[in-house]
């Protein structure tokens, strides 16, 4: 069972492992229940800059960072993991809303055009090809301003201008576009009748 299987810790081969899990209708349910909250939640990983990069600094967890309104000691990490996220908004929906008036037709039909039902249960390059394409905003965008790895000193935090800021926060409204899309698209190809793979799970519990 892909939830079981601690050897592999690579986030893509993750990825596989679990698409291909839940290609297979012979998995019980309580499985594919975990398959299903993996699989979204290493989506939505893959799409977090700092989650598919590193500068010798644990990908940005060893960078101390001030921004205006943030406590002391935010990292560069927590930055793009959390704050960035809040100043979209604070309300869940309006801000889900607010995404996805932005993507279009084309968008979402670029962005998920790997995705298929002869694809997904094989490590063919989807997974790997998201993380790449992440791998690249994070060299672009993340670790375009100041830095300096902090692990184990304490220097003072590097200020991140207003420039950086809104760069950044235009490529996490992006990224979570395009995670949104992609998981649709690899949940409606695993679970859609059609498909001729997956079946169907029940739908229990909250995504990890």
């Amino acid at each position: 069972m892909a939830s079981q299987d601690t050897a592999r810790y690579c986030l893509t081969d993750k990825l596989y492992d679990f698409a291909a899990e839940l290609s297979d209708p012979s998995v019980p349910d309580n499985e594919r229940i975990v398959g299903v909250k993996y699989l979204v939640h290493f989506i939505g990983d893959v799409h977090q800059p700092l989650h598919t990069a590193d500068n010798d600094d644990a990908g940005g967890n060893c960078v101390a960072i001030s921004v205006p309104g943030a406590l002391n000691g935010l990292s560069l990490h927590s930055y793009w993991d959390i704050l960035l996220v809040r100043e979209l908004g604070t309300e869940t929906e309006a801000v889900s809303a607010m995404l996805a008036r932005r993507i279009s037709q084309d968008d979402a039909a670029a962005w998920s055009s790997d995705v298929s039902a002869a694809r997904l249960g094989k490590a063919e390059g989807w997974a790997s090809a998201w993380t790449l394409e992440t791998h690249g905003v994070a060299k672009t965008v993340a670790y375009s301003g100041p830095t300096r790895a902090t692990c184990g000193r304490r220097d003072a935090p590097l200020p991140l201008d207003d420039d950086y800021r809104v760069r950044a926060r235009e490529a996490v409204a992006l990224q979570l576009e395009k995670a949104g899309v992609r998981v649709a698209a690899v949940l409606n190809t695993l679970f859609d009748p059609d498909s001729g793979i997956g079946g169907t799970v029940q739908n229990q519990g909250k995504a990890p």
